[in-house]
């Protein structure tokens, strides 16, 4: 993922992310990525970090009932506007998924996940119009029992909080990079 311009506030965010989707129609999910701005669940800080998140609902895992939501922020990673970086989910065990960033895994879900996924995004979220942002995710993979397949066909990219008619995502290579920008 590169991300050139990506804005924030005391009180709105912005990302570019990942997401996958457990096969509940995206009730359950798991997300990382680029983080710039508010944090939520009553977090402290603001500004450019890394982030992972979970939802769920339901009991799909050992122990899990009921619903919740979870941000984790990662200030002492290193992340620049500009710089190039791999971010990866995937199936770690027992319901569970783990986020990568750069081959290192920064957090793993609560064990409350289907252990496959009913579809894979990438794009961004954001609170604000005036947002600022351009980036890109390029090389999708997913990977199968049979080893890994370079693009996510059936997969979308995903714009997800904005009304302004200044945002757009598409692909740059159907399934297999995508780029969003707006403002």
């Amino acid at each position: 993922m590169h991300v050139n311009r990506l804005s924030g506030t005391s009180s709105d965010f912005t990302t570019a992310e990942l997401w996958v989707c457990d096969p509940s129609h995206c009730f359950n999910w798991t997300e990382t990525g680029w983080h710039n701005g508010h944090r939520c669940c009553g977090i402290s800080g603001s500004g450019l970090s890394w982030f992972f998140a979970e939802d769920w609902e339901g009991t799909q895992g050992p122990g899990c009932d009921g619903s919740g939501y979870i941000e984790h922020y990662y200030p002492d990673r290193p992340v620049n506007l500009g710089e190039t970086h791999v971010a990866k989910i995937l199936y770690y065990e027992n319901f569970r998924w783990q986020a990568y960033i750069d081959g290192v895994a920064i957090g793993t879900t609560r064990p409350c996940h289907f252990d496959w996924t009913q579809d894979m995004r990438t794009g961004t979220e954001l609170t604000y119009d005036s947002a600022q942002i351009t980036a890109d995710a390029s090389g999708l993979q997913k990977r199968t029992t049979s080893g890994s397949s370079y693009d996510w066909p059936g997969s979308f990219p995903e714009l997800d909080g904005v009304s302004a008619p200044s945002f757009d995502i598409y692909w740059l290579n159907p399934y297999k990079s995508a780029a969003w920008y707006g403002n």
